[in-house]
């Protein structure tokens, strides 16, 4: 019989980064993307007990619906198409989390309720202003979302990280004007370093790579 010995090496070692408190915030939240792939894949993750102990989700979208609608229609989501068994305790905490706002993308009134959602969010849930931001919307609407959302995000704490769902742009021009004009509304600076903040969870964070 073959012995297992412990490797001394990971004595002392923490083997798995803790994820920073956020809200993940998804625009286009009604649409097909977030009840085939992404709220499966968040519920995953709390299955596994990956996610942030302070975590909430907000959906953004012009859709009307109610806060207990969207976990409705989330629910059911979850139950057709993520891949782990559906058990309803992990659900209840995620869902207890989750928010929804019925807005046009370009509405100062739907932003203000958005950012009253997120601060109450914060104080609820302890998520510490950090902001999650995924765009399931087509690349038109993009450059304008970031920029109504630019000017708050200089006035409140925490980081923002995006995860533009593609395509980015119709081709290679409108992909470069598209990136610069993100890159300088949200961080102010060359866009160049656009690219770190498509960093999210790890689960996510590399399937995104191949998506967005």
């Amino acid at each position: 019989m073959t012995e297992t010995l412990e490797n001394p090496l990971l004595e002392g070692l923490k083997l798995r980064r803790t994820p920073d408190p956020c809200v993940f915030v998804i625009f286009g939240a009604s649409g097909d993307l977030t009840q085939r792939k992404l709220l499966p894949a968040i519920y995953s993750l709390a299955y596994r007990r990956l996610l942030p102990e302070k975590f909430a989700v907000v959906g953004v979208a012009r859709s009307e619906m109610s806060d207990d609608e969207f976990r409705e229609r989330m629910e059911a989501a979850v139950r057709e198409h993520a891949r782990d068994p559906f058990r309803d305790e992990i659900w209840q905490s995620l869902a207890q989390g989750m928010r929804y706002v019925s807005t046009e993308f370009e509405n100062d009134a739907g932003e203000e309720e958005l950012d009253r959602c997120l601060e109450q969010l914060d104080e609820e849930r302890g998520t510490a202003g950090n902001r999650l931001i995924y765009f399931a919307v087509p690349p038109a609407a993009i450059a304008m979302i970031v920029k109504e959302l630019a000017p708050r995000r200089r006035e409140t704490h925490g980081w923002v990280r995006l995860v533009i769902e593609k395509p980015f742009g119709h081709d290679l021009d409108s992909a470069i004007r598209l990136n610069r004009e993100v890159g300088c509304r949200l961080i102010g600076v060359n866009p160049a370093p656009l690219a770190d903040t498509r960093v999210c969870f790890d689960p996510i964070g590399r399937d995104s790579e191949h998506r967005g």
